[in-house]
């Protein structure tokens, strides 16, 4: 989606941090803290990446929490769906 192979992009939320959008980063890790530290039980955001060839995609993130019996996260489940279209249709 972004244009990356695997190898060439780190799998490290810093990596993460860094392919979005100036103007959406400050929503998007306000979204993510408040869904890592339980204050939301899914996580739901929109925002762009920055793809290979230097221009941006906006996505739409979705996550859920995977538990263990203590109620830490253990893993994160999630999706990312490319809706660059759909923006753009909105706008015309």
């Amino acid at each position: 989606m972004l244009g990356y192979a695997d190898n060439e992009i780190k799998n490290d939320f810093s990596e993460w941090k860094r392919l979005i959008h100036p103007d959406d980063k400050e929503a998007a890790l306000l979204k993510t803290e408040q869904f890592l530290n339980h204050k939301t039980n899914k996580y739901k955001s929109e925002f762009r990446m920055q793809h290979k060839k230097g221009h941006y995609i906006h996505i739409l993130s979705r996550t859920i929490a995977v538990e263990n019996e203590r109620g830490k996260i253990r893993r994160l489940v999630g999706t990312y769906v490319e809706i660059t279209d759909r923006k753009r249709d909105k706008s015309i």
